[in-house]
Formats: structure tokens, C-alpha cells, sequence
């Protein structure tokens, strides 16, 4: 049920959501083709999570399932391209 709004097109994409606990790798991947790092990213990605509490384990997976649509995930790659100074 979840992907049927996408597979038949009942909701545009940019208001579609999505759950995940690979937000790390969604926000690198974004950070990454505007020409960063991407384990500088992935530093970045982690502190600004942390700042929210929100665990990011070993494997760089959320400590929860989270249900985020792009542009959250797009917004949360904007604070950590303004916060890069983190690092």
C-alpha cells in the first residue's frame, strides 16, 4: 500500500514520503553530487542529527524508522551545507 500512491500516480512526487532508517546515506548522496566529501558528509549528517538527538549507529543507520518526504530530506541537506564548518 505504501507505493501504490507512487505506482499510480495519485499524489506528485514532491509530496510523497517515504520511511527510512538510511538517512545518512540519502544526504550524503545529495551532499555529495554538490561536490562534497562524502565522509566529510557523513560527519556534517551525524552532528546535525545529534544536535536533534537522534542516533545515527555504526552501520549509518537512524536509531528509528523515520517517514520523510523529499523535501525534508532536501531542507535537512541545506542545514548541513550551512553548518559544514562542523566538522
Amino acid at each position: 500500500m505504501r507505493n501504490e500512491f507512487d505506482a499510480v500516480g495519485l499524489i506528485e512526487r514532491d509530496f510523497l514520503a517515504r520511511r527510512t532508517k538510511r538517512l545518512v546515506a540519502e544526504l550524503a548522496d545529495r551532499l555529495q553530487s554538490g561536490g562534497r566529501d562524502v565522509e566529510e558528509a557523513k560527519s556534517v549528517i551525524k552532528l546535525v542529527l545529534g544536535g536533534v538527538e537522534l542516533e545515527v549507529g555504526s552501520d549509518d543507520r537512524t536509531q528509528y524508522l523515520l517517514f520523510l518526504g523529499s523535501r525534508e530530506i532536501d531542507k535537512l541537506a541545506d542545514i548541513c551545507t550551512k553548518h559544514w564548518a562542523l566538522r
